[in-house]
C-alpha cells in the first residue's frame, strides 16, 4: 500500500515539473511572438511610409 502511495505522489511530481515545463515554454513562445509582432509593425509601417513618400513616425521613435 505504501509502494502505491510513494508511485503515485511521484506521478503526480512529475506530472506538475511537466506542467510547469509547458508553462515555461508556453511563455517563452509569447514572447518570441509578440516580439516579432512588433517588428512586423515596425516593418510594415516602414513600408507603408516609403510608398507615401514620406518618413513613418513609428520609426522616429
Amino acid at each position: 500500500m505504501q509502494s502505491l502511495l510513494k508511485k503515485r505522489v511521484k506521478q503526480q511530481e512529475d506530472a506538475v515539473a511537466l506542467m510547469q515545463s509547458l508553462i515555461h515554454s508556453t511563455h517563452t513562445l509569447q514572447q518570441k511572438l509578440v516580439q516579432r509582432m512588433g517588428q512586423a509593425d515596425v516593418e510594415l509601417a516602414g513600408e507603408a511610409a516609403g510608398l507615401e513618400g514620406k518618413e513613418s513616425p513609428v520609426l522616429k521613435r
